[in-house]
């Protein structure tokens, strides 16, 4: 529909230049904006091809609404499995870590791209070089296996996540915690050691919190979380406030949608030319 409003079509250097606002907005999320600028140009069939975008994203948002509505539903089920009794009796760690390893929204909606799962530190460094674009890797004989690696890249900047998790039955104490800060300090020696410094490293490790512990190492890791965690790399969290936090999230996300649903329908049920619009 682009093409056909340039004398030239595809080969036309005003379609390439006027593709890409077209692109970008698609791409950002800013397609409303990006077609007004398009629309502004008044060139003729652009109110069509605004219509169909409209369009496409008005279903889109739909979808996605509706996606996240069934994460939501999975996120209920599993914090009923969470709070059985027979959960917290057996060790459940490792279905716990493949369920997690599937679902990474799970612990966080931004947790998409997952470098490895209970691999060698080695294999993940490997791995981050080609994905952080590290020309020269030189290997290392590190047998450090954190549960999941991912990264997180946002516009201009790149991060990542560590988790660690912890049988339901064993309370989390500061050995573990001792353990996720060991993986983010040889984390960081990496990315520094090959020009990456700037790439932040967090932690997160996932377990089952027991404030009325009289074990010594409990003590010490809630003495660590009170003085420590609101300005450190890493977090400690319940596997119950996991799935809370991340259930609200997914809220929200929803309500976002549902918002930009109802002005999509809004703005293709305006009247007016269909050239402006």
């Amino acid at each position: 529909m682009l093409a056909k409003s340039f004398p030239q079509g595809l080969d036309d250097p005003d379609y390439t230049a006027n593709l890409d606002i077209l692109a970008q907005g698609l791409g950002q999320g800013t397609v409303l904006e990006n077609l007004a600028k398009l629309a502004g140009s008044g060139l003729p069939g652009l109110g069509a091809l605004s219509e169909a975008v409209l369009d496409l994203a008005a279903r889109e948002t739909g979808e996605l609404a509706r996606f996240a509505e069934g994460k939501i539903d999975g996120i209920e089920a599993l914090k009923k499995i969470v709070r059985d009794v027979d959960f917290r009796a057996k060790r459940a760690e490792k279905e716990l870590q493949q369920l997690l390893e599937a679902g990474p929204w799970l612990i966080d909606p931004a947790l998409t791209r997952l470098v490895t799962a209970n691999g060698w530190l080695d294999t993940t460094y490997e791995r981050l070089a080609g994905h952080l674009g590290i020309r020269e890797f030189a290997g290392s004989d590190d047998r450090s296996r954190p549960d999941l690696v991912f990264l997180v890249e946002t516009i201009g900047r790149s991060e990542i996540v560590i988790a660690e998790l912890k049988a339901a039955n064993e309370p989390l104490n500061v050995d573990h915690l001792h353990q996720l800060e060991r993986y983010i300090r040889k984390s960081e020696a990496f990315l520094t050691q090959h020009g990456k410094a700037h790439v932040r490293v967090r932690g997160m490790l996932i377990g089952s919190r027991d404030s009325e512990s009289g074990s010594e190492k409990v003590k010490d890791l809630d003495h660590r979380i009170r003085r420590d965690e609101d300005s450190s790399s890493w977090q400690v969290r319940d596997i119950t406030e996991v799935l809370h936090r991340t259930e609200r999230a997914h809220q929200e996300l929803i309500d976002v949608y549902r918002r930009i649903e109802a002005e999509l329908e809004e703005g293709t049920d305006s009247p007016g030319d269909g050239s402006t619009q």
